[in-house]
């Protein structure tokens, strides 16, 4: 069976639960999906999400919607997609990630008929092709079981599909975009806020939100300051890991809260998310904090709270001395990201 399997969680580091945020309120990877039903020989669309308690959300959407869905490992996206591609007996699959709702059919098509036609491994993009239809490939089942031969890293496990693009054990075969969606300028995907404001502004422009890539390669051009909205915002790199870093304070200045994301997220591709004490407040929820605070990779916390504790690993800061950049820098280190 030919299948198109989504990769979606709740817990993006970067913009959180943005697979349910809604677009002309319709939630995000709806958008994608109803894209994906067009693929003339996609039998089944499944959502491959994650054990973790913050996508019993994303599951109760799906079966709401009668969706398939799978959860399997948080952190080995490999791993989940195999064990996905398993339950529902699917050998070809087509994968797309959430984030990317703006995906370009036609360009699906032929990677799922030149794959079946040569027999190959993989199909994606051919190589030093821009295309402004990003975060899709097909590969077989049986390729993405052949990787699990190597000794694979991180990025390896979280990004699906490297061993089978670069080693030569594997049989690749790409196909050429059309010319009109071969572009590098544009920035399609979801992973931070002004990302979703593009997306939001390029929704709006349409009546009917059936567009296609296309269209909206036409409207950016007719209306090239929209594009603004995100340009300032760089791919982040395979090698980078997602991290998550709680800022744990009493109170917090907008504009220092603003520079705080577009220096964290914007800038370095680090997710973080601000956690507000009150010590004044009886009915203050202690537990509900103690958890939140322990899904983060690391915390940073404000000097006048010297007295709390924390299960990962943390570090005190006065937020009237430390610049984000600064907390940027103490953070690299400490989790000894590049």
């Amino acid at each position: 069976m030919i299948a198109a399997i989504i990769q979606a969680r709740m817990k993006s580091s970067r913009l959180p639960g943005k697979v349910l945020k809604k677009l002309s309120g319709t939630p995000l990877i709806m958008h994608l999906i109803n894209r994906l039903k067009k693929i003339k020989k996609c039998e089944k669309i499944i959502v491959a999400t994650t054990l973790d308690p913050s996508d019993d959300a994303l599951e109760l959407f799906c079966i709401e919607n009668q969706i398939p869905v799978f959860r399997g490992n948080i952190n080995n996206v490999l791993e989940r997609y195999i064990e996905c591609a398993k339950i529902y007996e699917v050998d070809i699959i087509i994968r797309a990630c959430a984030d990317t709702p703006i995906v370009d059919i036609p360009t699906l098509d032929k990677m799922v008929e030149r794959l079946t036609a040569v027999d190959c491994d993989y199909c994606g993009i051919a190589g030093g092709y821009p295309c402004a239809s990003t975060g899709v490939e097909v590969f077989t089942l049986k390729a993405a079981e052949k990787q699990l031969e190597y000794d694979l890293n991180t990025p390896e496990k979280e990004h699906v599909s490297i061993v089978m693009r670069e080693r030569d054990s594997f049989k690749r075969c790409g196909i050429i975009p059309d010319k009109e969606i071969q572009r590098s300028d544009l920035r399609l995907t979801v992973d931070t806020q002004p990302d979703f404001d593009l997306m939001t502004e390029i929704f709006k422009n349409f009546d009917n939100i059936d567009f296609t890539l296309r269209n909206v390669i036409n409207l950016l051009d007719r209306k090239p300051e929209l594009k603004k909205l995100n340009s300032h915002i760089k791919q982040k790199k395979i090698t980078i890991p997602s991290v998550k870093i709680g800022l744990i304070v009493k109170t917090l200045e907008d504009d220092l809260k603003e520079n705080l994301f577009k220096i964290f997220v914007e800038k370095h591709h680090i997710g973080i998310e601000i956690l507000y004490v009150s010590m004044s407040d009886p009915n203050f929820d202690w537990i509900k904090f103690a958890r939140m605070a322990s899904d983060f990779d690391y915390v940073l916390f404000d000097k006048s709270l010297e007295h709390l504790t924390f299960k990962v690993p943390s570090h005190q800061i006065d937020l009237n001395l430390v610049t984000p950049e600064l907390m940027v820098k103490l953070v690299k280190e400490e989790l000894g990201i590049e």
